[in-house]
């Protein structure tokens, strides 16, 4: 499966029943196809490991915990490639991108890979084999510092900060 397969199966989910929707489409392929789908999955998840994006995900639900974060990454994965590419250039943009009733994150996304791929092959689903994520890219800033989110993030903080 090609990066670009990868972002087609995931074309289109509706965010409400994106788990059902991506478990439907995963059930369709082989047990190889799967567990390249979940490469290119956790890949991606890594690539938005981003202090910015996490400043984000605190101002838009309020606050954000690590888990959150993760859950959060898996909802930005849901949306599709362009969303999540857009969300990864330009966190601020989601501001622009988001309805005052979306609810990103997405636990369960993170799960539906192996699910499928146990439920066909009834073996566990093998990971790529990565390092360390480390911390996350760019600098560590302190979300709770009206200045600095309203500097490096002016129309989310504007949005949802400012409340």
């Amino acid at each position: 499966m090609t990066i670009d397969e990868f972002w087609t199966t995931l074309a289109g989910l509706d965010p409400e029943s994106a788990t059902e929707e991506l478990s439907g489409r995963l059930e369709k392929l082989s047990a190889s196809e799967i567990a390249e789908f979940q490469a290119h999955f956790t890949r991606v998840h890594r690539q938005a490991y981003d202090w910015l994006l996490w400043g984000a995900a605190y101002l838009i639900d309020g606050g954000c915990s690590d888990d959150g974060f993760t859950d959060f990454r898996y909802g930005l994965i849901s949306r599709g490639r362009d969303f999540f590419e857009t969300a990864l250039q330009d966190p601020d943009s989601l501001a622009d991108r988001l309805s005052d009733d979306d609810f990103i994150p997405n636990e369960e996304l993170g799960y539906v890979a192996s699910q499928v791929y146990e439920a066909k092959t009834g073996e566990e689903m093998p990971y790529p084999d990565l390092p360390p994520i480390g911390d996350p890219k760019g600098e560590d800033w302190d979300f709770d510092n009206p200045e600095l989110c309203a500097q490096k993030l002016p129309k989310l903080f504007r949005r949802y900060g400012e409340g």
